[in-house]
């Protein structure tokens, strides 16, 4: 799977398209799910094993309920909108992206 949506990565100043969960980790004690993801330009591009062009993490709050697949939950929780009112950076940055810059992003199976 990979979410679809043009986000730019700070340090090259280029967009990326594609952008897939490449492992996640759940920490039931604190209750959180960090996801590691790579970006890369386009699907013709993760197609052809061509280096990412941002790797990074994301926190989220929150792990999955008893059942529900790991991948399932990471990437809805990837897409769900920002609460009103939330303010977030929509760039991909060297250190990680905002919790957020994945809302409304399209769900691919590739």
């Amino acid at each position: 799977m990979a979410l679809k949506k043009s986000i730019i990565v700070a340090s090259v100043g280029a967009p990326a398209e594609i952008h897939t969960v490449d492992s996640f980790t759940v920490n039931d004690k604190a209750k959180s799910t960090t996801a590691s993801l790579s970006s890369y330009y386009s699907t013709s591009a993760l197609a052809q094993g061509l280096s990412p062009l941002a790797q990074f993490s994301v926190q989220l709050d929150g792990v999955p309920t008893k059942g529900q697949d790991g991948r399932d939950f990471v990437n809805d929780a990837l897409i769900a909108a920002a609460p009103d009112g939330v303010q977030f950076d929509p760039l991909i940055q060297q250190y990680g992206a905002s919790r957020y810059v994945f809302a409304a992003a399209e769900v691919l199976d590739v």
